[in-house]
């Protein structure tokens, strides 16, 4: 997994007018998981899938456990006028999520996104891939700055939801590492407590209704910031937390974070 990370960046502009959403994650991940089935699935699959395994929709969509991608797609959580561009970022740690999940983007976007009566097509302007380089990321955010949750970020641990502790995105990698049966030798060992003051942050709830689905979904965490100074092994696992996201729904953008050069 840590060996092969990659960051996928696809600049889009918006055909039509009219974008303006709350929260974008859920809705591209909602057109990116019906484009990856129309693309893998036989046209037998009603209620099961006949071809099982090797099936990119459900080893990388809806199959159990740790999904090898995860999506941000919070550049697009304000309004756009027609034409501007924005970059929509997809991280795989798997080559055949690569390959599928970015074919799926690209009959998606073009398609439109969010309802149908008030849907907005996409056009890619640029597509680039790069092998992520944690060690180099680390030694940048090493110097201190400001630790971000860009979107809503949730974390299983007894106090998140009244008080978020920067702290804790290193024991939920750990565990995340863990189910995805990724622990590395190469991650050195790193002080459970960052030194950190917190600037702000806010407690986000939101419900989004799937159309394929028929159904709602909750998403929920806090977005905020705090001044850090991290050790330099804490550095290279919260570049991994850049790199993968952390918390729950982070193949719906939730759990975005970025360490950010603190401005003068």
């Amino acid at each position: 997994m840590l060996d092969s990370l990659t960051r996928h960046t696809l600049l889009v502009r918006p055909l039509d007018v009219g974008w303006d959403p709350t929260f974008s994650g859920t809705i591209v991940r909602s057109v990116l998981g019906k484009a990856l089935h129309e693309l893998a699935c036989d046209r037998e699959c009603v209620e099961e899938c006949a071809r099982g395994p090797g099936c990119a929709y459900q080893d990388y969509f809806v199959a159990g456990g740790e999904p090898p991608w995860r999506l941000d797609a919070s550049a697009l959580d304000t309004p756009l006028a027609p034409r501007e561009i924005r970059p929509l970022s997809l991280v795989t740690w798997h080559p055949g999520a690569s390959e599928s999940l970015l074919a799926a983007l690209r009959l998606a976007l073009p398609q439109g996104l969010g309802p149908s009566e008030n849907r907005v097509r996409f056009a890619v302007q640029e597509e680039t891939s790069s092998a992520i380089d944690l060690v180099a990321r680390a030694g940048v955010i090493a110097e201190g700055g400001v630790l971000r949750l860009v979107t809503p970020t949730w974390l299983r641990t007894p106090t998140w939801d009244d008080t978020p502790n920067p702290s804790d995105l290193f024991s939920a990698l750990r565990g995340r590492l863990k189910q995805a049966g990724a622990m590395s030798p190469g991650l050195p060992w790193a002080e459970p407590e960052l030194a950190a003051r917190p600037i702000g942050g806010r407690y986000v709830q939101l419900k989004h209704h799937s159309q394929a689905q028929q159904r709602d979904y909750e998403v929920r965490g806090w977005v905020g910031s705090w001044r850090i100074r991290p050790t330099p092994a804490q550095s290279v696992w919260l570049a991994l937390a850049e790199a993968i996201g952390v918390g729950k729904g982070t193949t719906r953008g939730q759990g975005v974070i970025r360490v950010e050069a603190e401005i003068a």
